[in-house]
């Protein structure tokens, strides 16, 4: 499937707009569960204020806001970055030990009570 911000789908509030809704459309598309995985490279450090989130928010990072969207869904994250990673809430990027730069996110465990008795 093919994602251009040109498209007239994602259309509609300006360039910068268009670019958001195409981002959030294709981090939308990647697969829930083990089955999918999106890959991200951004170009610099995580600006601030970009934090996991349930909607589009790169504060003028599109790469940092799929990545931060993407783990806002519960989805699969593998990301390259040789500056370094944020400290997000709910969960950590662990490095992949085999390859320097690279890292996978990891979603923090949190106890449930299954049961009263």
């Amino acid at each position: 499937m093919v994602f251009s911000a040109s498209s007239p789908r994602f259309s509609g509030g300006g360039f910068v707009a268009s670019l958001a809704r195409r981002s959030a459309a294709c981090v939308r598309s990647v697969a829930p569960g083990p089955s999918g995985l999106l890959v991200v490279c951004p170009s610099g450090r995580c600006p601030s204020g970009v934090r996991p989130s349930r909607s589009f928010r790169g504060s003028g990072s599109g790469s940092w806001g799929s990545a931060a969207l993407a783990v806002g869904l519960g989805r699969r994250v593998l990301l390259f970055s040789p500056v370094g990673v944020p400290s997000w809430p709910g969960g950590s990027w662990v490095p992949v030990s085999s390859s320097p730069g690279w890292f996978s996110w990891v979603p923090s465990v949190s106890s449930v009570q299954l049961s009263l008795f």
